[in-house]
This record gives C-alpha cells, sequence and structure tokens, in this order.
C-alpha cells in the first residue's frame, strides 16, 4: 500500500483551502458538502485515490491529496480566519502564497510578528496570516458567543455570491450552509443541512416574534428545504437557488418590493440558535 493512501480508522485533517466532499468516488458525483481547511477527518474507507471520511458534521468522499496529518495542537491559541477569504503566505513578510483559508477556519498558532502569525499546517507546513485577516483565540472556545451582531454583519458580506448546492464558502454556497457558517462565527455550532437544524434547534420561534438573526424554514411536501436568516421581523437574507442562484435579500411582507409569494407559502417555522443573546437593529438594506 502507498505510505500516503490513508487507511480505515486513521483520523487526518483538510489539508486544502477548502475540500469538495462528495456522494460517491467520482469528480461527476454530488457535492454533498464542503470542509474547510483543518477540520477533522477520520477515513471511513477508501478506493483509489479516493477516501471516505467522517468529518465533525458530515460524511463524504474526498481525493487522497486533500488529506494529510493534523498539526499539533497549540496548547493555548487558534488563529481564527475573520475574512471571508484570507490567503496564508509561506513567509513572515513575503508575498508568496501556500493556500486561501475561508472565514472560521482555525490553525494552531507557531509564533506572531508584528504584521503576521505564524500558523500549523496539516502535513508538516507552516504558513502565515495578516493580522487583519485573523484573531488569536482560546483553543478551547475559538468562536465566542457574539449572537446576532456577528450573524447580520457577515451574511451581509456574502450579498451577491453565487449559489452553489454543497457550498461553504465566499467561492459558492448554499442556504444550509450559509446559515451554519454565520452562526458559526457568531458562536453557536448547528447541523449542515436545513432539515438537521430545523430538527435541532430546540427553541421555536412564532412568526409574530421573528427578530434578527432567527432561523426561517420553508418546506416542500412536507419536507424542509430550505433555509434563511433574519435581517429583522420581516427581512431575511438567504442563498437562493434557481432562478437568483445567488445570496439575496427577501421579505415576509406582501407589501415589500422584495416579497417572494411562492416562498412565503412555504413558510414551515423558525428556530432560535442562540437564545440568551441581545437582539440587534438592523441599519439597512443594502439592495434599497
Amino acid at each position: 500500500m502507498d505510505p500516503d493512501t490513508p487507511t480505515p480508522a486513521e483520523t487526518l485533517a483538510i489539508a486544502v483551502g477548502v475540500a469538495d466532499l462528495r456522494s460517491a468516488p467520482a469528480s461527476d458525483s454530488e457535492l454533498v458538502t464542503q470542509a474547510l481547511l483543518n477540520t477533522p477527518a477520520t477515513v471511513l474507507e477508501r478506493s483509489a485515490d479516493w477516501a471516505r471520511i467522517q468529518t465533525p458534521d458530515y460524511t463524504g468522499w474526498v481525493r487522497h491529496i486533500a488529506l494529510a496529518t493534523p498539526p499539533t495542537p497549540s496548547a493555548e491559541q487558534l488563529a481564527v480566519v475573520l475574512a471571508p477569504r484570507a490567503p496564508i503566505f509561506a513567509t513572515a513578510d513575503g508575498d508568496e502564497t501556500i493556500a486561501p483559508a475561508y472565514i472560521t477556519t482555525a490553525l494552531p498558532v507557531r509564533e506572531q510578528s508584528a504584521a503576521r502569525i505564524q500558523v500549523a499546517l496539516p502535513g508538516t507546513r507552516t504558513g502565515w496570516l495578516d493580522t487583519t485577516t485573523a484573531a488569536l483565540r482560546p483553543a478551547e472556545a475559538p468562536y465566542p458567543r457574539i449572537g446576532p451582531p456577528a450573524v447580520l454583519v457577515l451574511a451581509q458580506q456574502f450579498l451577491g455570491i453565487p449559489y452553489l448546492w454543497g457550498g461553504t464558502t465566499i467561492e459558492g454556497i448554499d442556504c444550509s450552509g450559509f446559515s451554519q457558517l454565520c452562526w458559526r462565527a457568531a458562536g453557536a455550532h448547528i447541523p449542515r443541512d436545513a432539515n438537521q437544524q430545523y430538527d435541532a434547534i430546540p427553541y421555536q420561534v412564532g412568526r409574530g416574534e421573528l427578530q434578527s438573526g432567527d432561523l426561517i424554514f420553508f418546506a416542500h411536501e412536507g419536507s424542509i428545504t430550505h433555509v434563511a436568516i433574519m435581517l429583522d421581523t420581516s427581512r431575511y437574507i438567504h442563498a437562493k437557488g434557481r432562478p437568483q442562484r445567488q445570496v439575496i435579500i427577501s421579505s415576509l411582507d406582501p407589501s415589500d418590493h422584495l416579497y417572494l409569494p411562492a416562498l412565503a407559502a412555504a413558510y414551515a417555522g423558525a428556530r432560535r440558535p442562540m437564545t440568551d443573546a441581545t437582539p440587534v437593529t438592523w441599519d439597512g438594506d443594502p439592495t434599497g
């Protein structure tokens, strides 16, 4: 067996900025989700150039080249990427880049210069992040419980980003990947898929009690198929498939020009991922 081929039950880590997880060991099979750099990955089985892995929230097939041994954990700190996309540099002061890193990626800290943070990468590599794109966080709590303010700030940075079934980054994202990402950045860990989020989040919200940060769900033939994030009591932001195929703002208010009748008719309920957070006031609609 090739020593670089993952073996079953081996615990590795995603070694690229974002890795595609597919439904079968083939590049043209369904993209079921994506995993960010340094996400833990337990190998379940292997096939030729592919390995079926279990991440903390999903199972799928990835190419062997997207996996490597996890970096040695930092005893105290992680560098958490705060920018939607940030370059990882090869040195403390040069322009050569190794790979991109995407928001909420967490990497063990090795050292820090005035302008950059050295981080350990899967395998034997290290890299550097600009201090303007990442923050030092305690290893035991990398995502502070900020709540709706962080959700709204990040969500609006994704306006116009292309819709991608299975996507989880600013390169392309789907509805549940969007809600999961925004709430992770705000300090709440929720499942990957919309139906899982609907079932797992215990706090239910009445339609007349909606507030910023709440997740609203839509159903088709009795099954949850879509999720969006409330911006205020009526407008919401979501990664919409056909026909828009991008992140857009819509409304539950029939008098609003952003109202989508078919989607409003499919409304199935709402959940609040963080019940101890203070509501925020959305300061306006960038779409006008």
